[in-house]
């Protein structure tokens, strides 16, 4: 299986960490989903949003985005979007 999940997350800084960002790696734990995780520092979170056109309330972390086995990428959006999706039926084992 070829896709690929990669999560954006923010360093964390004197805001402190990322309640968010937390729940969505556990989810995907959870689901045995393996993933890669990018931390953006406050800049480089700025730029991210703006190459992806997020804006407003989109413009947040986490942002987890899902490539498909011909390099298509999705973005799947935050963690409620992540919960939400059924990405875990894109990564369950078929029996043997």
């Amino acid at each position: 299986m070829a896709e690929t999940v990669r999560i954006y997350t923010k360093q964390i800084d004197e805001t402190g960490h990322c309640p968010f960002c937390d729940r969505a790696k556990e989810f995907l734990v959870q689901k045995g989903i393996p993933f890669e995780e990018s931390m953006l520092d406050p800049l480089q979170r700025q730029a991210f949003y703006a190459d992806h056109d997020l804006v407003g309330g989109e413009a947040t972390v986490p942002q987890v985005f899902l490539t498909e086995e011909d390099g298509e990428v999705h973005r799947i959006g935050g963690y409620t979007q992540l919960t939400l999706c059924g990405i875990e039926s894109l990564f369950q084992h078929e029996p043997r």
